[in-house]
């Protein structure tokens, strides 16, 4: 018992092993927890494991719709969520203290954040539209097929879940697509990560900038990657400068919530074209806008940073 105590000790107290620790715990743990997920699924549905989570999944599609959203919540729970609760407790740190989930965002705040984060939107699209010119060099073309093939696959899948249906599903849509992803990454990447690099590295921008990158590669999208990162590193700064988790959960929301109520407008008024725009246009306006009010937040309503953890 008394060993037990001085790891818990020592990986609460030492950054160098609290961060290593919290890298394999996330990794072991959500593999554990998601594949443990996905097998009680795969008895509800009384579908084979290897089809629950394929791509193309046989069947009606009404029962293939309840698969693949259960494999999204999975995903979310399994990964994200469960590890960033377990890491506070192990941490013997108050889950809401460390997580600053402890205090509400005021509404002024919150209006900032909702006005940048519709203003970047154009960013963010001009960027996955740069991102998706990109190409591996000659020697791995056969890499770049492969992933090209893979996330036309992940596109087919979110295409399922977006398909039409009514205010019943556009809000279900909002709750697997938007609340629960937010949440639980934001949890994750910003409240632990974010937070455990910087006091790694001694270093805010250095925590935020590598928790954005880990952030944007944990989706495997190489061709969503570059506005992914940009997204991450938004929730972060605006994390670190309000050091409430709230700032970075309710942007992410807005940013997954959008294209879903987008999709159900579009789909109402029988709108054709994509939704996001094609984002070819460089967006200066938007950038200059944005880049104001995060100055903004940064010179009036940020708060004084905690000092990082001494080695």
């Amino acid at each position: 018992m008394g060993e037990n105590v001085s790891l818990l000790r020592t990986v609460d107290q030492s950054p160098v092993i609290r961060l290593l620790f919290s890298l394999l715990f996330t990794v072991i743990t959500g593999t554990i927890f998601f594949w443990v997920l996905i097998y009680c699924g795969s008895l509800i549905f009384d579908t084979p494991i290897s089809v629950m989570t394929a791509t193309s999944i046989p069947g009606e599609i009404e029962k293939k719709l309840w698969i693949v959203r259960y494999v999204q919540v999975s995903q979310q729970i399994g990964l994200f969520l469960i590890p960033s609760i377990f890491l506070a407790a192990l941490f013997r740190i108050n889950d809401k203290s460390f997580l600053m989930l402890d205090r509400p965002l005021s509404l002024y705040s919150t209006t900032l954040i909702i006005i940048l984060i519709i203003i970047i939107i154009p960013v963010i699209s001009w960027t996955g539209a740069v991102n998706s010119e990109l190409s591996l060099p000659a020697w791995l073309s056969g890499v770049e097929d492969m992933i090209r093939e893979k996330e036309a696959k992940a596109s087919g899948i979110l295409a399922i879940l977006m398909r039409s249906g009514g205010i019943g599903t556009m809000t279900l849509n909002l709750l697997i697509l938007a609340i629960i992803p937010s949440f639980a990454e934001e949890l994750l990447f910003r409240g632990i990560f974010q937070q455990l690099f910087i006091r790694f590295f001694r270093s805010n921008h250095a925590g935020v900038w590598i928790t954005a990158v880990l952030f944007s590669a944990a989706h495997f999208q190489f061709y969503g990657f570059l506005p992914r990162m940009i997204l991450g590193l938004l929730f972060g700064y605006l994390f670190l400068w309000t050091a409430n988790i709230w700032s970075a959960i309710i942007p992410h929301f807005l940013n997954n919530a959008i294209p879903v109520v987008l999709t159900f407008i579009s789909e109402r008024k029988e709108v054709t074209g994509q939704v996001n725009g094609e984002g070819s246009v460089f967006p200066f306006i938007q950038i200059v806008l944005s880049a104001l009010i995060l100055y903004y937040i940064w010179f009036f309503r940020r708060v004084k940073p905690r000092l990082p953890d001494k080695k």
